[in-house]
């Protein structure tokens, strides 16, 4: 761990995510998975929804935001180039990456590397995702278990991808498995066994945050008769244990739970709601600040202070909560009246 890194506001309750960030990602791709194994996957294959109207609705969803944040990095680069002379953070700002990021490409393996609103790589792959989902739906290689378990085992070991979208789509597939189960497990009146899912949810939690908190998890792991002479075994543990089984748990869980209980999603669904917009506009935000505070000669120190930690923010929550209501929403129903609704 890094001196830098230790500084940061609150570092002992959110070590782990600024130590492994990068996780949520999988999360994101795993939920997706789920919500469109459960939303699509049977009304594709029974022409219920067309290929028109399917990448319409994800593009009025995506686009509006992605488009406009690309266009207010665009801006902030050159500012900085100006002020400055560099770029901020991502470095491959010119026509070709702008190009790859107008088209929802960026992370196909065409770029040189993370460029303009550099968080959007995960949104291409998941554009990618989407196109992988509906052929394989409508071809109807997706109403069993078969094929998303092969495409999970088969993630690790496709080398003529890029790493970024053979990585979506293990946790896609694993969320979309993970679904297929749930199917099952309601048909079968799961109400049960909810709190044996959800107790083994809040297990791993434990688990997870012991290890990357403290090296517990790996400590145990270690006495263990059979892994003390499998040491490798033991090492890819922290590195699957979130994807393959932390995250599939707390998706089965939480499902189990509304599912059982009602309502329960209904109450905090507007945070959902701003999930992408704080998404996407973390970064634009952050370049902001950057080269506003610039200007004010006030040292980096301030980043890692707690007045400033809270109030970006607070910022960020707020231009969310305004971008949703006031611009993606209506964007995304005039796109789907449209174009759809004819």
């Amino acid at each position: 761990m890094s001196y830098e890194v230790s500084k940061q506001p609150f570092y002992f309750l959110l070590a782990l995510f600024y130590n492994k960030g990068g996780l949520a990602v999988a999360l994101f791709f795993s939920l997706s998975g789920f919500v469109f194994f459960w939303l699509y996957r049977q009304e594709i294959y029974q022409h219920t929804i067309s290929a028109r109207g399917f990448f319409i609705l994800r593009f009025s969803r995506l686009y509006p935001l992605h488009f406009l944040m690309l266009i207010v990095v665009l801006i902030g680069q050159i500012i900085s180039i100006k002020l400055t002379g560099c770029y901020m953070v991502y470095q491959n700002n010119d026509p070709y990456h702008f190009m790859l990021n107008l088209f929802f490409i960026s992370a196909w393996g065409f770029e040189k590397g993370i460029s303009f609103n550099g968080p959007i790589w995960s949104v291409s792959v998941e554009v990618f995702l989407y196109i992988l989902f509906f052929i394989l739906s409508k071809l109807g290689f997706l109403r069993s278990w078969i094929v998303p378990c092969i495409l999970i085992a088969a993630s690790n070991f496709i080398h003529f991808l890029p790493h970024l979208i053979t990585q979506g789509i293990f946790s896609f597939f694993i969320g979309g498995t993970i679904y297929l189960f749930y199917e099952r497990l309601i048909k079968r009146n799961a109400k049960r066994i909810v709190w044996f899912f959800a107790v083994l949810a809040i297990s791993s939690w434990a688990i997870t945050l012991l290890e990357f908190r403290f090296d517990t998890a790996t400590m145990i792991f270690n006495k263990i008769p059979f892994l003390q002479t499998h040491h490798k075994i033991v090492e890819l543990i922290p590195i699957y244990f979130p994807t393959m089984v932390l995250f599939p748990v707390t998706l089965l869980a939480l499902a189990l739970v509304e599912t059982s209980r009602g309502k329960l999603g209904a109450r905090i669904s507007f945070i959902g709601d701003i999930t992408y917009s704080s998404y996407l506009l973390h970064f634009p935000l952050q370049l902001v600040f950057l080269l506003v505070l610039s200007n004010f000669n006030l040292g980096k120190n301030i980043f890692y202070s707690i007045p400033f930690f809270l109030l970006f923010f607070l910022v960020l929550i707020t231009l969310s909560f305004i971008s949703y209501n006031y611009f993606e929403r209506p964007l995304q129903k005039y796109i789907r009246r449209k174009f759809i609704n004819k």
